[in-house]
């Protein structure tokens, strides 16, 4: 099931614990090794757009065959307003699995503004989405959002991978997660501040796994870790939280008369 990430309360806080964690950190010249140009960054939703700086970086599409098909990832950095802005940047990582990072991170832009005072913002869009080598199947008209998949709709899914141009297998959080090392690298930054929304908070612990000398920071917020199916239990989850929501605002004289029912 795919969430959109959207500058709610948990979003605020998370941002809050991670602009006081990084308020510590010593002050250095960046140095981006990384060729960019200008690029506007906007929500497909039209939940608003951002001036960044866009790049191409080309990674194998397998990481044991590096001489073999190469893929491009599409790279956005938001720079940060200091003139000597701090050598860590964040890095936001996107849910889904299937959400793009420069496309879902204009939503949510304003929360990160105390951020980007000292610090650059990097999106990379995952192998597989928006502009970096994606990958996509156009969906059954006659398929019930809300229904399971059956038989047809397998097949389908199955045909539209066998016609992709390369290795559908290859596109995993592993890949990703060494994706990510590789444009820190061509950036020349030494460490990184993750930002993990939802799935994103899966790729995030991949890349610490990988590489825990990489990750000065790391925030999760609605962790999904690898021990659990993402959105296996989303219609139970998301009741749950409905029914929180209706206690705490029947508890509440204000909400309660504002919606009585």
């Amino acid at each position: 099931m795919r969430r959109r990430m959207g500058p709610d309360l948990a979003v605020l806080a998370a941002l809050a614990a991670v602009t006081a964690a990084l308020a510590c950190a010593p002050r250095a010249p960046a140095r981006e090794a990384l060729a960019t140009e200008p690029c506007r960054l906007a929500h497909p939703g039209g939940a608003g757009a951002v001036e960044a700086r866009c790049a191409s970086v080309e990674v194998p599409e397998d990481w044991s065959r590096p001489d073999g098909r190469r893929i491009a990832l599409r790279v956005a950095i938001l720079a940060a307003e200091a003139t000597r802005p701090l050598p860590d940047p964040v890095l936001v990582l996107a849910g889904g699995p299937g959400q793009a990072a420069t496309l879902e991170f204009p939503a949510i832009a304003p929360a990160f503004a105390p951020l980007r005072r000292d610090r650059d913002v990097v999106l990379i869009d995952q192998r597989g989405t928006g502009g970096s080598a994606r990958l996509a199947c156009p969906p059954s008209p006659d398929q019930d959002a809300l229904a399971p998949p059956g038989d047809e709709d397998l097949r389908a899914v199955a045909a539209c991978a066998r016609a992709q141009a390369g290795d559908p297998a290859q596109y995993t959080t592993a890949a990703f997660a060494r994706d990510l090392e590789h444009v820190r690298e061509r950036l020349g930054r030494d460490r990184l501040n993750l930002v993990g929304f939802s799935y994103g908070t899966r790729a995030a612990l991949a890349y610490l796994r990988l590489y825990p000398g990489r990750v000065r920071t790391l925030v999760l917020d609605g962790v999904a870790p690898p021990g659990i199916a993402i959105g296996e239990r989303s219609g139970e989850a998301a009741g749950r939280a409905l029914s929180l929501l209706a206690a705490r605002c029947g508890a509440d004289p204000a909400c309660r008369a504002r919606f009585p029912d």
